[in-house]
C-alpha cells in the first residue's frame, strides 16, 4: 500500500525539489513530477490536486521577486526594458520547467474545474508580479531606447495582451514624431556643445537626416533616440521636450 503524503509535508518536499532543480535535468524533473502525481491521485480528503495548482502560481511569483526588486531601484532608460525582458526571458524558461512538472494537473484537474492552464496561470503571475508595477517605468525608457529593444518590448507586451499599453506607445510615437524641429535642433546643439554628438558626421548615412538646409526637417526624435539613447545628459534633455 502506498504510504499517504501529507499536505504540508508534501508541498515542502515539492518546493524543495523545485528550487534545487537544474534546468532541462530529466531525472530531477521526473522525480518531482512522480510527488505531484501522487499527491494529485490521493483519495479524499487526501487528494492535494487545488493546493499543488495554487502552489505552481506561488513559485512562479517567488522566481518573479528578486528581479522585480532590482528593476524598481533603477533609474529610467534603456536599462529597465532590458531587465524586464532578460526577466521575462528566464520566466519562459521556468514556466516551461514547471510545466513539465505539473503537467499532469493540465492533463485533468485543469479540465475537470474549468480553470487557467498552467502556461496561462504562471503569464498571469508575470503580469501582476513583475510586468504592471513596473508598466509606467517601462513606458517612459521606450522615448530612450533602441528601435531593436522597444520591438522586443512591445512583442512581449501583445504576448500579454496588454493593448491598453500598446496603444499608449502608439499614441507616444505620434507625439514624438510631432515635436517642432526647433526643439529637436535645440537638443542637438546641447549635445554637440557637450561633445556628445558630432553634428557634422549626423547624416543620412546614419540618422535619417542632415542640418543643412531643407533637408534639416528629415532629422527625428527615433533618430536622436538611437544614437543618445544611453546617455545621461540626452535623458535629462529630452525629458524636458
Amino acid at each position: 500500500m502506498t504510504e499517504i503524503v501529507g499536505l504540508e509535508d508534501g508541498l515542502n518536499l515539492l518546493t524543495d525539489l523545485v528550487n534545487s532543480m537544474q534546468i532541462n535535468n530529466s531525472m530531477q524533473i521526473a522525480a518531482a513530477y512522480t510527488l505531484v502525481y501522487n499527491m494529485a491521485t490521493q483519495k479524499e480528503p487526501y487528494n492535494w490536486r487545488a493546493e499543488i495548482y495554487s502552489l505552481h502560481a506561488t513559485l512562479h511569483v517567488r522566481m518573479l521577486q528578486p528581479t522585480c526588486a532590482v528593476i524598481e531601484s533603477m533609474d529610467y532608460g534603456e536599462a529597465v526594458l532590458l531587465a524586464i525582458l532578460d526577466g521575462w526571458r528566464n520566466f519562459k524558461l521556468y514556466r516551461k520547467m514547471l510545466k513539465r512538472v505539473f503537467s499532469y494537473l493540465d492533463r485533468y484537474y485543469v479540465l475537470q474545474e474549468s480553470l487557467p492552464n498552467l502556461t496561462n496561470q504562471a503569464d498571469e503571475c508575470f503580469l501582476k508580479s513583475l510586468y504592471l508595477p513596473l508598466r509606467w517605468s517601462a513606458m517612459k525608457s521606450l522615448p530612450l531606447s533602441r528601435e531593436s529593444t522597444i520591438d522586443s518590448f512591445v512583442a512581449m507586451v501583445n504576448t500579454l495582451g496588454d493593448e491598453e499599453f500598446a496603444a499608449m506607445w502608439e499614441k507616444e510615437k505620434k507625439c514624438i514624431a510631432c515635436r517642432s524641429w526647433s526643439q529637436r535642433r535645440s537638443l542637438m546643439k546641447v549635445m554637440s556643445a557637450a561633445g556628445i554628438l558630432n553634428l557634422a558626421n549626423f547624416d543620412n548615412n546614419n540618422a535619417a537626416g542632415t542640418i543643412a538646409g531643407e533637408e534639416e526637417e528629415n532629422i527625428n526624435n527615433s533618430s536622436l533616440i538611437s544614437v543618445l539613447g544611453n546617455n545621461d545628459l540626452f535623458k535629462k534633455v529630452i525629458s524636458y521636450l
